[in-house]
């Protein structure tokens, strides 16, 4: 799969969101491919133009609510992408895919390109599922994915907060988006907050019906992001259960490191892998598609919107 590159000097955001919503539609409301708009012309701050964007073509962007990403929101419904140390390699992945129901869009714009490297690779879930041995992909069919979230009451624990992370201070009110998400929790006597979330590995496109790998099991495993001697003395410091996510099949048993080492080096070796350049907007179909990031040096700063198109199904 490549990334559609579309000339954008002459377009302001008004006539980039008209061009995502007759693509989308002429699609049969899906992206075959990514579409890169290249120096969209513009006026203001990104984080004021990226809403026309979606305003223009019809998406009806979402807060951030129940994500287990780091980010920062900078206006309403615009984020900072993914705040991971710049040494390291985000997996590939559809948004919120951990969720009942992941948006159907994303919106990403470069404000500040990265002085090397620092590319958001994205690849074909239909492609990775294809990709991947038989064996693998029929056994997370079957099993499922189990995530697992903990998150503290305060930032003297590692993680996100249950407030940062559902964006409110009130206990019932988090309580209200856990209820609505259907999960299951409870909590501790410190007020940490435990989540358990079982869901379907593979998906099928709500349009196509095709088979997706949509899951996130290789980025929420915390041995992906440690060597042994890091989980050690984390697990020193803040005991056996203190990791905030972790991952296993439904049934509560092991992935195996070996398979979530290949799940994410085939997503990556699958991906089309485009430069940022500064006013540069991609667009993904969050379903058909999954995105990562690359490590970077310099100041990268990438902004991003989700949501659906007219109010989703």
């Amino acid at each position: 799969m490549k990334v559609r590159s579309i000339p954008a000097k002459a377009l302001d955001g008004a006539a980039v969101g008209e061009l995502i919503r007759d693509m989308w539609d002429d699609e049969g409301q899906r992206l075959s491919s990514p579409l890169l708009f290249e120096d969209v012309r513009h006026r203001g701050t990104p984080e004021e133009w990226l809403p026309r964007i979606c305003e223009t073509a019809g998406i009806h962007t979402v807060e951030y609510i129940g994500g287990n990403s780091p980010r920062t929101k900078v206006a309403d419904t615009v984020y900072t992408s993914t705040e991971y140390p710049q040494r390291e390699t985000l997996s590939l992945h559809q948004e919120l895919s951990y969720e009942t129901r992941a948006p159907e869009v994303l919106l990403f714009v470069c404000v500040n390109p990265p002085s090397m490297g620092g590319e958001t690779p994205v690849c074909d879930a239909g492609e990775l599922l294809s990709g991947l041995p038989d064996s693998l992909t029929e056994r997370f069919a079957k099993l499922g994915v189990r995530y697992r979230q903990h998150l503290p009451a305060d930032e003297r624990r590692p993680g996100k907060t249950w407030m940062a992370q559902f964006q409110t201070e009130s206990r019932s009110e988090c309580e209200k988006h856990l209820d609505e998400r259907s999960l299951r929790y409870w909590w501790e006597p410190d007020g940490t907050l435990r989540i358990d979330r079982d869901r379907k590995a593979v998906r099928h496109h709500p349009r196509t019906g095709h088979p997706l790998w949509f899951n996130q099991a290789d980025q929420w495993d915390i041995g992906m992001s440690m060597n042994q001697r890091q989980l050690s003395v984390f697990t020193r410091m803040f005991g056996p259960d203190a990791a905030p996510h972790s991952v296993t099949y439904t049934d509560g048993t092991t992935i195996d490191m070996g398979d979530l080492r290949l799940i994410k080096q085939t997503a990556i070796r699958l991906a089309d892998k485009p430069p940022w350049e500064r006013s540069n907007v991609l667009v993904v179909d969050n379903r058909q598609h999954m995105h990562g990031r690359m490590p970077f040096e310099g100041d990268r700063q990438i902004l991003v919107s989700m949501g659906d198109f007219g109010g989703g199904e």
